[in-house]
């Protein structure tokens, strides 16, 4: 055998076996957690797990099991970022609803001096107010369906994907309301001069190029 052969055989030997190292390291099972008793805790773990880029501010810290009509956490670890599913749909009443939805929108993050409030969009199919929306396809919105509020959290996640077709976010975040340097919006994320992304409690995270 010639042996430049035997240098393009080995060279593809190489990259199928590591390849199929890379499938079987990231290649993970869907975990399903929803036991709505642990509601909080689920929230709070989230909100401290630093491969989920968010502080899901946007959801309540407690609910009334009675008004819950959906709930659904999933999540697939991955070999870099984790991918997640975290949605909850409640139904209130009027007073109630009144006080979450005044609640949602004072929702604002601060560091370093600057604020980022949450995005309203009351042109859409529901009025909708949204925190995440960004090129990482991390979405964190609320939507507004007559006295139901539908709570998201979703980042990288397609997987058993059971959220409502008509719940999903579609939008492209107006130029007008974009950070600096991606083409979309994440409220918990402040950038400085050189595109370096900054949120509270979590590593620095180099976004410029993304």
């Amino acid at each position: 055998m010639k042996k430049w052969l035997k240098i393009v055989i080995s060279i593809l030997v190489v990259l199928l076996v590591a390849g199929l190292l890379v499938f079987l390291i990231s290649k993970k099972d869907v975990k399903s957690f929803n036991d709505l008793d642990k509601y909080e805790e689920y929230l709070s773990d989230l909100r401290d797990n630093s491969d989920a880029h968010s502080k899901l501010l946007i959801f309540p810290n407690k609910i009334d099991k009675d008004k819950v009509e959906k709930f659904e956490y999933l999540s697939v670890e991955g070999l870099f970022d984790g991918s997640y599913l975290f949605y909850i749909i409640v139904n209130y009443d009027d007073n109630n609803l009144k006080k979450e939805i005044e609640r949602i929108k004072q929702i604002k993050r601060t560091y370093n001096g600057k604020d980022k409030f949450i995005i309203s969009e009351e042109n859409l199919k529901y009025p909708t107010y949204i925190t995440i929306c960004d090129g990482m396809d991390t979405y964190e919105y609320v939507m507004i369906d007559g006295n139901k509020i539908i709570y998201v959290f979703r980042q990288i996640f397609t997987a058993n994907n059971k959220l409502d077709k008509k719940y999903e976010l579609e939008y492209i975040v107006p130029r007008d309301k974009r950070d600096k340097y991606t083409p979309g919006y994440n409220m918990y994320y402040f950038y400085d001069e050189y595109g370096i992304g900054y949120m509270e409690g979590y590593e620095e995270i180099q976004v410029k190029n993304r």
